[in-house]
Order: C-alpha cells, then sequence, then structure tokens
C-alpha cells in the first residue's frame, strides 16, 4: 500500500477509535461555549503556516507550547470552532517563551510561552484561573480540548487522557493518551472535580503514541503571573 493511503487510513481508523471511546460518548453532552477560551495558534515559519491550540487567560493573553511558537516569524490566533471556517482573527503582539525552555535537553521541561495579543479579545468567553497547587490520583480521567489534525480537519475535539504519574520536580504530569494528534499542542488539560473544570496542564509532546507529557501550570503560576502584571 502506498505511504500516504496507508497513513489517510491509519488516521481514519484512528479517529474511529476516538468515536468508538466508551469514555467519549458524553462528547455530544459538552456545552462546548464552556470552551471558547481554547484557540487556534497560527504561526509562519520559514514561508509556511503550522498551526496548534493553545488557551485564553484572559481578554489579551493566552498559553500556548513553547515550540509551538518557537523561531516564528509571525503569530496569530484564531476564534473558531473549525480551521476551515474561521471567524475571528487576533495578531499577536508580544510572546515569552519560558526562560529555561532548551528542546536540546528536554523536549517537554519548560514547554510553555505566554503571549499577549495586539487588541484584546471582544467576544464572551469564559476565562479559567490557573489553581494554586493540583492533587491528581493516578489513572483520574482528566479533559483536554485540542485543534489537532484529525479525519475531519483541524476542529475543537474533546479527549480524555488518563493521569499517570508527575516527573520529579513537579512541572510535568505523564498522561496515558491514545488520541492526541499533531496541532493538539498547547492545549489546555482540565481537573473536573464535581462539575467544575480546573485548568491544570498544557499538552506538550507525546511519547510512544501511549503517553503525553503535560506542562502542570501550578508550577508555572508565579511565573504567568508576574508577567501579566509587568506588560499590564
Amino acid at each position: 500500500m502506498p505511504v500516504l493511503k496507508w497513513w489517510q487510513a491509519t488516521l481514519k481508523r484512528s479517529f474511529m477509535e476516538v468515536l468508538s471511546s466508551p469514555l467519549l460518548q458524553n462528547e455530544n453532552q459538552l456545552n462546548w461555549d464552556s470552551f471558547l477560551s481554547t484557540v487556534i495558534v497560527e504561526v509562519k515559519r520559514g514561508g509556511k503556516v503550522f498551526t496548534s491550540t493553545g488557551v485564553l487567560i484572559d481578554n489579551r493573553a493566552l498559553l500556548t507550547a513553547a515550540h509551538s511558537i518557537d523561531c516564528a516569524e509571525s503569530v496569530q490566533i484564531i476564534l473558531t470552532h473549525d480551521y476551515n471556517f474561521i471567524t475571528d482573527t487576533y495578531e499577536v503582539e508580544r510572546c515569552y517563551i519560558h526562560p529555561e525552555y532548551n528542546p536540546s535537553q528536554s523536549l517537554y521541561e519548560n514547554d510553555i510561552a505566554l503571549l499577549f495579543l495586539k487588541e484584546p479579545v471582544t467576544r464572551n468567553v469564559l476565562f479559567d484561573e490557573i489553581p494554586d497547587t493540583i492533587e491528581l490520583e493516578k489513572d483520574s480521567v482528566l479533559e483536554r480540548i485540542g485543534f489537532g489534525s484529525r479525519a475531519s480537519g483541524n476542529c475543537r475535539t474533546w479527549t480524555n487522557p488518563q493521569y499517570l504519574e508527575m516527573n520529579f520536580s513537579k512541572t510535568a504530569l505523564k498522561l496515558v493518551d491514545r488520541y492526541s494528534f499533531v496541532g493538539d499542542s498547547g492545549g489546555p488539560i482540565y481537573q473536573n472535580i464535581d462539575g467544575e473544570r480546573r485548568l491544570i496542564g498544557l499538552h506538550s509532546t507525546k511519547e510512544a503514541g501511549e503517553y503525553t507529557y503535560v506542562i502542570n501550570l501550578a508550577s508555572y503560576k508565579s511565573w504567568i503571573d508576574s508577567l501579566i502584571a509587568a506588560v499590564g
């Protein structure tokens, strides 16, 4: 089978596995208005366009993965549910990659960036606060929103990875995750406690097709807060 057809068949099969997952049956019951803060991050680099995911934390600031915007020539965000139906776009004015991010040493350690928009978002968006600390039990089911490239394109998609462990420095979480795709990087990870969602992480890097590393936002809250205060 030609490589392209094999890849298309594999992608379609993976997408159907996502849809048939027992835990994903509740996706149709989601209130998608709760996730309007999740946006597409569109980057131009080397004459090409790349997309990933980000999450707004106020009307001018958003978080994404550092590797998604590293060496970017320009960045904008798109507020939409589907990349094929672009509604509002906002130009990113400033990008701050965490000073300790070093992909030559680790693909997920400190893989976080804070972006500021040139103009504030005017749509009615619910912004989630980052908790000071998190507590997770092994096998806890979390929620991820991402615009990864799946069979139907780059649409806002809900998936449900499971918590496995935290790294020694407590800056990253390791999740059991079969359903993330290219473009989910920078997407928010939520902990749902009795119907209340807490923004606890950012999707960073997938490993061996089964695991995902996630930035523990509580460990970076002081860095985020200090930058927001400085930029104003």
